[in-house]
């Protein structure tokens, strides 16, 4: 799948604009279909109105177009390289510009489209102890949340999330040395990619349950369509099956130290 960048000029119509390729990224991969594809679907079924149901659906794209694709063909590169013969330093600049824009798309884009659906949401960047702080509020504020919420968002907190953060901080702003060289291998970036892309996925699908009244359901993965193999249905009271019920999206368990 091609994604292409239209460039605005003020000297000229629409149907003139320069139309450029931004990226060529399978529409089969999995991150794209969820948060490309799926996800403005499930904002479109929210109660969420205009203009804010155009800001959130642009917001979540462009965690994919801005921060997730470039992350991933930075991705790709390191794949690429393995078993390649390589200056140390060319190297290395794979595996920083990949964990840099990384960041990106999971702190600037995702908590951007994050606050829009929920305000008070910044807690999943804060230390420790305004985390719990704030996280106390969150769960007052929006008592429809999912219990499992929280502490999932500790989970990946402790799980990648800090480690990418202070990765990140020591290539931009140096400090104490550590022992970085295990983000270095092409095992680690695959695995820290999977880690952010999934978080940011669960974190969008919670938030947007937060607006839906109908219950936001995960499909069993034995029973996705090869064709279009979608991650999320709805159960409506009524409609639905009773033991859809009991398949209302939920995260639990913890996830693999990256």
């Amino acid at each position: 799948m091609a994604i292409y960048r239209v460039s605005g000029t003020s000297d000229k119509e629409p149907n003139e604009w320069p139309v450029d390729t931004f990226a060529s990224i399978s529409g089969s991969e999995e991150f794209v279909r969820q948060l490309a594809m799926e996800m403005p679907e499930l904002v479109d079924a929210s109660s969420i109105l205009e203009p804010k149901r155009r800001d959130v659906k642009e917001a979540i794209l462009m965690i994919s177009i801005e921060g997730l694709m470039p992350a991933f063909e930075h991705l790709r590169k390191i794949r690429s390289a393995v078993g390649q013969t390589i200056p140390i330093l060319d190297r290395k600049l794979l595996y920083e510009d990949f964990s840099g824009a990384l960041w990106v798309a999971y702190k600037q884009f995702m908590q951007e489209a994050a606050k829009l659906l929920c305000p008070d949401t910044g807690f999943i960047f804060r230390k420790p102890s305004s985390f719990d702080r704030e996280a106390l509020v969150f769960r007052s504020n929006w008592p429809s949340a999912p219990a499992w919420f929280v502490p999932y968002l500790q989970e990946q907190r402790a799980a990648w999330q800090n480690d990418l953060a202070d990765f990140r901080n020591f290539l931009e702003h140096g400090g104490p040395q550590a022992d970085y060289s295990s983000r270095y291998n092409p095992e680690h970036a695959e695995t820290l990619f999977d880690a952010a892309w999934r978080t940011v996925a669960n974190i969008l699908a919670a938030l947007i349950g937060l607006h839906l009244r109908p219950l936001l359901v995960e499909i069993p993965t034995n029973e996705r369509s090869p064709v279009n193999p979608r991650r999320f249905r709805f159960a409506v009271e009524g409609l639905s099956p009773p033991e859809e019920f009991g398949r209302a999206f939920s995260v639990l368990g913890p996830m693999a130290v990256v």
